[in-house]
């Protein structure tokens, strides 16, 4: 994933990335449109959501972008 032309510095290019963060790890989670998941499968899509997410926020350490996830 790329985060050329984003400035991390700024909330808003923290948030971009971020966005795109949470796009990657839908889609490395299984998420698929019109799939419907039973609760399980719900519990274990939303751990990796969230596991690889601050995965992912941890390795770019960027301050801007460790807080912009922390509020949402």
């Amino acid at each position: 994933m790329s985060y050329a032309g984003l400035d991390l510095g700024t909330a808003q290019g923290a948030a971009a990335l971020l966005d795109r963060i949470d796009a990657a790890a839908r889609v490395v989670c299984g998420e698929k449109a019109g799939r419907k998941m039973n609760e399980t499968r719900t519990k274990l899509f939303d751990n990796c959501l969230a596991r690889t997410t601050a995965d992912a926020v941890k390795a770019v350490n960027v301050p801007q972008l460790t807080q912009v996830a922390a509020s949402r």
